[in-house]
């Protein structure tokens, strides 16, 4: 995980800050939502940190956040739409070849 933190995941997720048995796990949902966002951009986040002068914009930040909650709070569940936010703050940044 490159752009995420721990805390900030336990946070978004809602996860008291002293319990730690789910850290690799939420490490590993951070893996993931680093990787849709780049395939759901079209683009590398390296890249967009490179044209954004050394920042990855908070609108990924945080639709990686995003991802990463509904993923954790839906685990084993059929529920298959992801929230419409994760897509809106992705198309500001989508390489449109």
């Amino acid at each position: 995980m490159r752009y995420l933190t721990i805390s900030e995941l336990k946070q978004q997720c809602v996860i008291d800050g002293d319990f730690n048995d789910d850290n690799d796990y939420l490490a590993a949902l951070g893996e993931t939502a680093e990787t849709l966002v780049e395939q759901q951009i079209d683009k590398s986040l390296d890249d967009v940190v490179s044209d954004s002068g050394g920042e990855l914009p908070a609108p990924l930040r945080h639709a990686m956040k995003i991802i990463v909650e509904y993923l954790y709070n839906n685990r084993g569940s059929d529920e298959s739409s992801i929230p419409e936010a994760y897509y809106y703050m992705c198309k500001l940044y989508r390489n449109f070849k």
